[in-house]
């Protein structure tokens, strides 16, 4: 189970970046906005699975609580 919220937690997390990244050469204002708005979609989900790790006990609030601010 630990692995696979890992899993979902890498994916989303580094959606984020990867959109931001992907958001510097937009071909548009609106091509722009749109890929940032799709990283803050993948920001929340980060942090639903941080949530979910934590009510799991895969990790405690005090090891994520920097990450949940």
């Amino acid at each position: 189970m630990s692995r696979t919220l890992a899993n979902q937690l890498l994916k989303s997390g580094t959606s984020v970046g990867a959109n931001c990244s992907e958001a510097q050469s937009a071909q548009s204002k609106r091509d722009f906005i749109s890929k940032y708005e799709i990283a803050l979609k993948e920001a929340r989900e980060t942090k639903y699975w941080l949530e979910v790790i934590i009510e799991a006990e895969v990790v405690s609030l005090e090891k994520f609580k920097y990450l949940m601010q």
